[in-house]
């Protein structure tokens, strides 16, 4: 623009003038623009430092102690078992991590340290992890769950233990109805004594496997012997019993064998580091997890700070180079005007500076538009660059039309030789498929998310989760209709129906193998037709009103049984990932089904379990009523046997008195 306005003034002085005054302004511009760019890079810097390297330290500080809290809180209650303890840890992971966690994802939009991003992405999963562990230990503690042993006392030893006192009374009871001689008096004692070392060996494992005290083991294991001798010597002497007898004999040696085989293994069990689960994850799972995720915050900590000492550092260093570069233009204008006045009385050097301009600028990624009307070499140099710019012109062109994701773009390489261009068609047809890819995956993941919202919101509600679930899937895919079959007993009952933009209120039953819903069902697999014969729908789908062109029928399977069959029907052929989308939801929906049935099964063994705690109360207070009148009618047979010797002892000191003598029976 200059020589041209040079040009225009004809050679003149004031032509000239004009000229060096025009890039002296020129050279006064670019120093303005330069100081421009500089302080917005500081201001850039100040503001990096600002909302994004102290925001991130402090929310990593604030998340490691929110880390320490929540397992401090957790440890207090596995410990003490105060519900305080619970709320302290919910508030901490709400407060202290979650809340970190949301503030370091939103300045993580702002790093620059791609390992950061990357060791947050694994603080995350590790924190995800770390909260599972805890909840896990928070369930599992004081639950009979935790304390396998104890589980053990009460599911398996227990009713063996109160089928032997029941047999071991009945043993007793019966034997109290015989006639006394010596040898049922012996009977009777080693019963008893039977009855008496077992109950006592069973009492002191029982509080060996609550307390974990030693000293009732070893008493488990003194009582446990002396009944063992005591209930050889009643195997030793099974002729004496009666019928009646030896039938609760029987029933009664064979509870005591297995009781013999399960007390090692609750024994062991109690002795093991596992006797506790809760407190065993908390040092093996949960205080592992958390030193994992402290290490890794620790180190974003200290390079956050190196960032934040390196922003500060180059921020001097810009305002350094900031003076520098406005002391070097400076004086660089000044030579430049030298310059001017040997280019004005230069007529070949002033259009190959000219040029030289042109290429710097090219060089720089801008696009000159070089305009030297000559027809000498130097003109043939100008159509030469005015073609490369033209070239790169539509090159970047091309790249800025793909960064605005217009991937449709054509666009054809200058020649064979052109890298560049076949370069960026190949980036272009690269991004046109990752892009591909991406609105697939946001589809699926939106589609999961929409239906998760519908089975939370409708959960325990079978019939309208179903209902629901099938309208929406059938608009989500654009299905043309569809229907959701479950599992009653032997047969396949239709729970909810959709076509045509309505629901559909009917009833359909299929038995396993019938039709091709009752032929996935059998087979467990899913069933995808594209060619459909006329009618083929009403025939065997159970789906009506339309001759679709393609059916997908997938089996809900969760734990490799069938909850049921979702079948869509449709006017257009899927993709693989829409059927797998299908696939997932098919799941999802057995999943809910599964946990439903589980959770009425839970409730039914609950009730059992608690009835039958009432009934075992009861044999015990029945059995301590028994045990009392045996020993008191022991006492009353001791205080008669007593009475007897003392009267046989006066008679014998009668007779000798008065020298009585007695008959011999002859009898006899």
């Amino acid at each position: 623009m200059v020589f041209k306005l040079i040009s225009w003034f004809k050679g003149t002085i004031q032509g000239k003038m004009v000229g060096a005054f025009s890039i002296i302004g020129l050279v006064i511009l670019i120093l303005v623009m330069i100081t421009q760019i500089s302080v917005r890079s500081i201001q850039s810097l100040q503001q990096q430092i600002v909302k994004t390297r102290m925001p991130t330290s402090n929310a990593s500080l604030a998340l490691m102690n929110g880390i320490n809290h929540s397992l401090a809180a957790l440890r207090g209650w596995v410990i003490l078992g105060d519900a305080k303890f619970k709320e302290e840890r919910r508030k901490a992971w709400e407060n202290e991590i979650d809340l970190p966690i949301a503030q370091l994802n939103e300045a993580s939009v702002h790093w620059t340290d791609p390992d950061n991003i990357t060791r947050l992405g694994l603080i995350w999963d590790e924190v995800e992890r770390f909260r599972g562990y805890q909840q896990e230990i928070e369930e599992i503690a004081f639950s009979e769950e935790n304390y396998p042993a104890v589980k053990i006392m009460k599911q398996e030893i227990k009713p063996l233990v109160n089928t032997f006192y029941t047999n071991i009374t009945a043993l007793i009871d019966l034997e109290g109805e015989l006639k006394a001689s010596r040898e049922r008096k012996y009977i009777l004692g080693i019963m008893a004594n039977v009855r008496g070392t077992f109950g006592i060996s069973a009492a002191n494992l029982q509080t060996y496997l609550l307390s974990g005290d030693e000293n009732y083991l070893n008493a488990f294991h003194e009582f446990w012997e002396k009944n063992q001798q005591n209930f050889n010597i009643l195997n030793e002497n099974t002729d004496l019993l009666t019928s009646a007898q030896s039938e609760h004999f029987y029933q009664l040696r064979e509870s005591r064998n297995q009781l013999a085989g399960l007390y090692p293994d609750a024994i062991q069990m109690r002795q093991s580091k596992e006797w506790n689960h809760a407190e065993y994850w908390l040092r093996t799972k949960a205080a592992p997890a958390a030193a994992g995720i402290l290490q890794k915050l620790d180190l974003m900590v200290k390079e956050q700070n190196a960032l934040l000492t390196e922003d500060a550092s180059t921020m001097n260093r810009n305002i350094t180079s900031l003076i520098h570069t406005e002391w070097t233009l400076l004086l660089a204008g000044l030579l430049l005007c030298i310059v001017v006045g040997m280019l004005i009385t230069n007529h070949l050097i002033k259009p190959i500076n000219k040029m030289n301009l042109d290429l710097n600028i090219l060089a720089e990624g801008q696009h000159p538009d070089v305009v030297i009307e000559r027809t000498d070499e130097i003109g043939k140099m100008a159509q030469s660059l005015n073609r490369v710019t033209e070239g790169l012109k539509q090159t970047a062109s091309f790249a800025s039309e793909i960064g605005k994701g217009n991937f449709g773009v054509e666009f054809i390489p200058l020649s064979d030789q052109d890298i560049l261009g076949k370069a960026l068609v190949q980036m272009r047809d690269n991004l046109k498929r990752v892009d591909n890819e991406e609105q697939m995956r946001k589809w699926v993941t939106e589609g999961l998310a929409m239906f998760g919202n519908l089975q939370r919101q409708y959960q325990g509600e079978l019939v309208e989760l179903t209902q629901h679930i099938i309208s929406e899937l059938v608009k989500y895919i654009k299905a043309n209709q569809g229907a959701i079959f479950l599992v009653e007993g032997e047969r396949l009952e239709l729970a909810a129906c959709y076509a045509w933009g309505k629901q559909k209120h009917m009833k359909k039953s299929i038995e396993k193998g019938e039709g091709l819903i009752g032929q996935t069902w059998k087979e467990q697999s899913a069933t995808y037709l594209t060619e459909i014969p006329e009618h083929f729908v009403n025939i065997s789908s159970g789906l009506g009103e339309a001759n679709p062109r393609s059916i997908y029928i997938s089996p809900m399977i969760v734990n490799e049984e069938v909850f049921g069959v979702i079948e869509i029907a449709s006017f257009e052929k899927y993709h693989k990932f829409e059927l797998e989308f299908i696939d997932k939801v098919a799941e999802n929906i057995g999943a809910v089904i599964y946990s439903e049935k589980t959770t009425e099964k839970t409730k039914m063994l609950l009730e059992d379990s608690q009835q039958q705690a009432e009934e075992m109360r009861a044999q015990e207070e029945e059995m301590r009523q028994n045990t009392e009148e045996l020993i008191a009618t022991q006492e009353e047979m001791n205080r008669q046997k007593n009475e007897l010797e003392r009267e046989i002892y006066s008679l014998k000191q009668i007779i000798i008195e008065h020298n009585i003598e007695i008959p011999e029976n002859k009898e006899g």
